[in-house]
């Protein structure tokens, strides 16, 4: 259900798995794709790929590439989403609080937290992704 639903969200989706593969690659190598150490999960780049793809529709895979690594460089903010908040009539109360340094939040009702990214952790993500930045 997410999968399709991050999917949905793409005007190009030729475009973004290329981009998705190419930072996946890039995540691995630097060690910070690993969901069990605190890191970002598949899923929690497929979002943040997503959005990208959302933002920069008509750029290249290569200048996508490069939009991501620039625009996470200055907003690796504490909420990363590719959705409005839909509202359920079930739902009640407060929404659940969630847990991390950096929330990428599933499309899916209800939006939950695709990752846990520790303080250690955002410090070495925003290195890499500065690094990375051309």
């Amino acid at each position: 259900m997410t999968n399709k639903a991050v999917k949905d969200k793409v005007p190009n989706l030729r475009t973004f798995v290329k981009v998705l593969r190419v930072i996946k690659m890039w995540a691995k190598l630097k060690g910070i794709h690993y969901h069990i150490f605190n890191f970002f999960s598949g899923i929690s780049l497929a979002i943040m790929v997503a959005k990208i793809c959302h933002i920069y529709k008509s750029l290249s895979v290569l200048e996508q590439v490069c939009k991501f690594f620039e625009h996470f460089s200055q907003n690796l903010s504490r909420e990363i989403r590719i959705h409005k908040v839909s509202t359920n009539s079930q739902s009640k109360g407060t929404p659940k609080k969630l847990d991390g340094e950096v929330q990428v939040l599933n499309p899916t009702f209800p939006h939950s937290n695709t990752c846990n990214i520790s303080k250690s952790a955002l410090f070495v993500i925003k290195k890499e992704i500065s690094n990375a930045r051309i």
